[in-house]
């Protein structure tokens, strides 16, 4: 995310949580690595974000949204005119593992917090209607069959965004689902 000019210090403090977690994932930084990467001390951070489950959690639904807002662009550029192997392009790269929300999203996958567990649960919902929604402004030589699939494809973008798969492996796995 990138901290900014003139952003208060809880804002850059969450801003670096938010790449560190999406790089170390949220168990491999501490608050001490949030602190250090942005030039506070630890104690300036506890006065910020009590403990770090406040910090992941303003993160997740950071990432959440995010990937929500990502989806929701993605849902509207969409017509009976895009063809589905552009709508797949386009949505492999949303779930590129290069990408810190995704990096960050597979992080929060393995939390154990009941709430956040919940949350990534609801998301996996949303995302899921958000790509049946999707398939659905395709044309309709696609789109019944591709929103039927909308679990599926959001499986596999998962499924290679967690093994570290290349956006055309993505892509042509998804491709596979209209041959």
């Amino acid at each position: 995310m990138g901290a900014r000019k003139n952003a208060s210090v809880g804002e850059v403090a969450f801003e670096y949580a938010y790449g560190l977690f999406a790089d170390k994932g949220i168990d491999g930084a501490s608050l001490a690595d949030i602190a250090l990467s942005c030039g506070i001390s630890k104690g300036t951070l506890y006065y910020y974000y009590p403990n770090k489950d406040i910090l992941i959690s303003r993160c997740a639904e950071a990432c959440v949204k995010n990937i929500d807002n990502s989806l929701l662009n993605w849902v509207e550029s969409l017509d009976d005119a895009t063809e589905p192997v552009k709508a797949f392009e386009d949505i492999a790269y949303i779930f590129s593992y290069e990408r810190e929300d995704i990096s960050l999203m597979l992080s929060l996958f393995g939390s154990t917090d009941p709430d956040i567990r919940l949350m990534m649960r609801s998301a996996i919902k949303k995302w899921q209607v958000m790509i049946e929604m999707g398939a659905l402004r395709l044309s309709r030589r696609y789109a019944e069959r591709l929103s039927r699939l909308s679990a599926a494809i959001l499986h596999i973008l998962i499924g290679a965004a967690a093994v570290g798969g290349s956006r055309e492996e993505a892509k042509n796995a998804l491709n596979a689902l209209i041959d």
